[in-house]
């Protein structure tokens, strides 16, 4: 049995049927799949039917009709353009607020604001002031992330279905932008309306994801996430946030890949003649070695072209020879890994003179 048809107000048997009945209003929220209407009215059973079903579109303004005759259901469109703007806290308060735009809806006579702290059940209406197509929600926690939700609403105590903010749209240009043996910088392109971001990472071939925002500092659209492993490669992902958690954009995809750089070595012995330095360092800095050679150059003081030449390395140590005497030298000493040719960041002891 067919249950319900789309009535189209052109058809003048559908208009007298409906002035003749006393009709009872219903209110309608679509499932959160948005594909099925479900409707139970006291006289009927209870009854589901499918959007393709009926020929409609969801969140759609129609007049539904039972085949047996009363109920009309009347929907609101939903708004849209729906912008959610944290208000900057006064200095030394504790609360925040923030500012809610909207485009309006036909037939609608009014709007209803709810929010809720993410991660929390409960909605409230409580704290909002709503001017025409715009609201402020106010005495909220500074710093802290809400869900935020809108719907339209008319005299007849008809409804819309629930809006959420827009999406922020996913940052671009997300890159390193620089590495130690220990950390990564990063950098990205500023998302419109954005007022924070949020970082996870992890080892690649891993699963899981370390908790957002975990050993990251923030500056503007670049960050510095430390706390890592030496010569490892990770994957890191960005996302653009503001004062609505359902504002947040999607992550970046694909994960952005980049591995830390070998330990750095540091000196620990050094000795000169007028001919030649001999250098000792280690380079278990940030845990384990990955070193498999070192790479030592030199140069005189004042000069821009460093040398690799009369080096001899044997493990952590090596000799310069052929120096001239009375003269300053800069000596600088990198790890390397053969396998992925990486390196560590160069290490510069303070200069030497060749006596």
């Amino acid at each position: 049995m067919k249950f319900f048809q789309k009535f189209f107000g052109n058809n003048e048997n559908d208009k007298q049927k409906n002035n003749a009945t006393q009709a009872r209003r219903l209110r309608f929220e679509p499932l959160e799949s948005r594909e099925m209407l479900s409707i139970s009215v006291a006289e009927f059973p209870s009854v589901q039917a499918t959007c393709s079903d009926l020929n409609l579109s969801a969140n759609t303004g129609h007049y539904i009709f039972s085949e047996e005759g009363a109920p009309v259901l009347t929907l609101l469109s939903t708004p849209t353009n729906f912008h959610c703007t944290p208000k900057t806290p006064e200095a030394g308060s504790d609360t925040g607020s923030m500012s809610l735009t909207w485009s309006p809806v036909a037939d609608a006579t009014g709007y209803e604001v709810q929010c809720r702290k993410t991660g929390t059940t409960a909605w409230s209406t409580v704290n909002v002031t709503i001017t025409g197509t715009s609201a402020v929600v106010s005495n909220l926690v500074a710093g802290m992330q809400y869900d935020i939700r809108l719907r339209a609403t008319n005299d007849s105590d008809n409804y819309s279905a629930w809006a959420t903010p827009e999406i922020l749209s996913t940052p671009t240009n997300f890159r390193t932008d620089g590495k130690k043996a220990c950390s990564i910088s990063l950098t990205w392109s500023s998302v419109k309306d954005a007022t924070g971001y949020e970082i996870q990472w992890r080892k690649a071939g891993y699963a899981e994801w370390s908790s957002i925002n975990k050993n990251v500092t923030f500056t503007g659209t670049s960050a510095i996430v430390s706390g890592l492993a030496a010569n490892t490669l990770y994957e890191f992902q960005l996302r653009a946030t503001n004062c609505s958690s359902y504002s947040n954009s999607k992550w970046t995809t694909p994960p952005l890949s980049e591995r830390t750089l070998l330990s750095s070595p540091t000196f620990c012995s050094t000795t000169w003649t007028d001919h030649f330095i001999s250098l000792a360092w280690t380079s278990k800095d940030c845990g384990i070695d990955y070193a498999t050679g070192y790479e030592v150059q030199w140069r005189k003081s004042g000069t821009d072209t460093w040398s690799t030449t009369n080096v001899t390395i044997v493990g952590p140590s090596a000799v310069v020879t052929n120096l001239s005497a009375n003269t300053q030298y800069d000596v600088r000493l990198r790890s390397k890994n053969d396998n992925y040719n990486n390196y560590s960041y160069p290490f510069t002891p303070p200069t030497f003179s060749a006596a």
